[in-house]
């Protein structure tokens, strides 16, 4: 089994964050974003990063 760590996000995951969600968009109707539609950009996210 793999393991999974939980931590706060950083600044430079920010550009994963981006794509995990415009990947995870294509997948589900529960989400109020399509794929490739996420609403933030990699600096968008960035600034909501730091800002928690």
């Amino acid at each position: 089994m793999s393991e999974i760590t939980y931590r706060n996000p950083a600044a430079e995951d920010a550009e994963n964050i981006v794509d995990f969600y415009n990947y995870v968009g294509g997948e589900t109707s529960f989400l109020s974003f399509e794929k490739d539609e996420y609403p933030l950009d990699v600096k968008a996210q960035e600034a909501k990063i730091n800002e928690l």
